[in-house]
């Protein structure tokens, strides 16, 4: 009963195994040999290039095809005190990654390394890696890397690659900087015309909800979808009135869960986005609802 329940509600991180696909936040990796220097400079190239992307994962015991490697070898031993080995030799800042395990479906367990995304400052490389015929291998120092197509971790090289990282340094000392003013000189609001978000919330999940039944009614299932239904939901408010941009609206979330998994850990990160389908969020119509409604998508 314990392995039924366990497939019907897996961990957020068991899709990472088992539908491995090719994601910029995400690298794969076969049973590597982490005694080995280079191995290890490679490992911190991927962790700074995930966290300058703004967080991501790190799997092991997948080869580049996506298939699993099979059982993890006796002599592969990962833990937090390895990475935090690594980050500290390599990276500045030494960013604090966390480890945990996830099973497959074929009942394969995974290490996967999970990566913050930056904060204030990017992070950038410290040291080399090691020196192999006059030719520097994984790791370059004074070097900044980022996640690109492919997917690789590789130098920044253009301005356009600074855009997101900059946005994400400026948001944070944003942020603290906001939180301290609105602390010290915030007063009760007394402007009347002025939205309540909680009402505003209100709206956004009675149209959602009548949204849900209206396209429910249009098909036939196998269960009573209608009765059978748990909504939740939640609005992220930004500082100033601006609107995010609705195609970026996973990559946006999926930031929020690596914030937040900095401080809540409870075994799932509260806005983990899937990547697979057929749980991969999509656009739908209804987020048009809030523009109608002065109600900024985010």
């Amino acid at each position: 009963m314990r392995a039924l329940w366990e497939r019907v509600l897996p961990d957020e991180l068991s899709e990472l195994v088992d539908s491995p696909v090719e994601r910029l936040y995400v690298e794969y990796k076969s049973w590597i040999k982490l005694t080995e220097h280079k191995t290890r400079a490679d490992l911190a190239r991927h962790i700074a290039a995930i966290s300058n992307f703004g967080g991501g994962y790190i799997v092991f015991g997948i080869d580049d095809d996506g298939r699993s490697c099979g059982p993890v070898p006796t002599e592969f031993q990962l833990d937090h005190d390895f990475v935090a080995s690594v980050t500290r030799k390599y990276l500045d800042p030494a960013i604090h990654c966390d480890v945990r395990w996830t099973r497959s479906m074929q009942g394969t367990a995974h290490p996967i390394i999970v990566v913050p995304p930056h904060g204030a400052t990017p992070i950038c490389a410290k040291a080399n890696g090691p020196d192999t015929k006059g030719k520097i291998e994984g790791i370059v120092a004074g070097a900044y890397y980022l996640r690109k197509p492919g997917p690789e971790s590789s130098q920044i090289v253009t301005a356009a690659d600074w855009r997101d990282i900059i946005r994400r340094c400026a948001l944070h000392d944003r942020s603290a900087i906001l939180a301290a003013l609105t602390a010290a000189l915030s007063t009760e609001p007394n402007d009347a015309s002025r939205a309540n978000p909680r009402d505003l919330l209100e709206q956004w999940a009675r149209a959602a909800d009548a949204e849900y039944l209206r396209r429910v009614g249009e098909g036939e299932y196998a269960v009573p979808l209608r009765d059978c239904r748990i909504q939740l939901s939640y609005m992220v408010e930004t500082e100033s009135p601006e609107e995010l941009p609705f195609a970026r609206f996973a990559d946006l979330i999926r930031e929020v869960s690596s914030e937040v998994d900095q401080h809540v850990a409870s075994g799932w990160s509260l806005f983990y986005v899937f990547g697979a389908d057929p749980l991969a969020p999509g656009g739908h119509p209804i987020h048009r609802w809030v523009k109608r409604n002065s109600c900024k998508p985010v």
